[in-house]
């Protein structure tokens, strides 16, 4: 499980990634954009749309916190790789917060106010239209793809493949060096919640992606969609790539 659960994680570089995903979203979207699904992820309040997706972004922030917390405070001195600093922990959950904040509980509700109109023309905004009964009718840019892409390219940008130790290493070999034996067993307890982790995120990712596609098939208009999408990458483009703002892990 967790040899596949590497390969999925970083076999696939992050660009190609972020492509293939955005070219999913798009594909799936316009194909079958008059088709109708009944299935249970047609339902607005499935369960894990409503306690996983509805709080996609803080079980991402929290997993991806623990994890860099655990990489900064718990990793053994022989393990390869410089040791990322709390402040930079720090950093990377505000950006992730913020962009999360600026476009998805922000943004996102001004445009399809300010752009939308009420079956009942009297009412003029869309907490009176749809508290009326009516429905409110605006560019609705879809919150669900731009944050589920997030997500997933937010924990890749923060995660990388397990580094090796000498004595992780040899943890499971028997040794009759007794001196070495505290440290191997505390590099194998460090290499245990690193794979937890691992697999922790794995999890998340594979989760986002499915319903990134549900969104795709069940929800909202192809331009909706695309615009949505489109804004994730181009804040991942601009936060990794020309600020090249990352944390150091590894």
């Amino acid at each position: 499980m967790l040899g596949i659960c590497r390969v999925y994680l970083f076999q696939i570089s992050i660009p190609t990634r972020a492509f293939l995903l955005f070219l999913a979203v798009c594909f799936l979207s316009s194909w079958f954009e008059s088709s109708v699904f009944d299935t249970i992820f047609a339902d607005r309040h499935n369960f894990v749309n409503v306690y996983l997706v509805k709080y996609s972004w803080g079980w991402t922030s929290m997993a991806v916190g623990s994890y860099l917390l655990h990489e900064s405070l718990l990793k053994p001195k022989d393990v390869e790789g410089p040791r990322i600093s709390l402040l930079s922990i720090a950093m990377q959950l505000f950006l992730g917060t913020t962009v999360w904040y600026t476009f998805a509980a922000n943004l996102f509700p001004w445009i399809e106010e300010g752009t939308g109109i009420c079956q009942a023309s009297h009412l003029d905004t869309k907490r009176a239209c749809r508290r009326a009964g009516y429905v409110w009718t605006g560019l609705d840019i879809s919150g669900h793809c731009f944050l589920l892409l997030w997500n997933i390219l937010f924990i890749l940008e923060n995660i990388t493949p397990p580094t090796s130790s000498n004595s992780s290493r040899d943890s499971t070999k028997p040794s009759g060096d007794s001196k070495n034996q505290p440290n191997a067993k505390r590099n194998g307890s460090y290499v245990t919640v690193q794979n937890f982790f691992i697999l922790l995120l794995g999890f998340l990712i594979f989760t986002w992606e499915v319903m990134l596609m549900s969104t795709a098939l069940h929800f909202h208009t192809t331009a909706e969609k695309f615009l949505g999408c489109s804004i994730a990458l181009i804040s991942w483009f601009m936060v990794y790539r020309l600020l090249s703002l990352k944390s150091v892990v590894g």
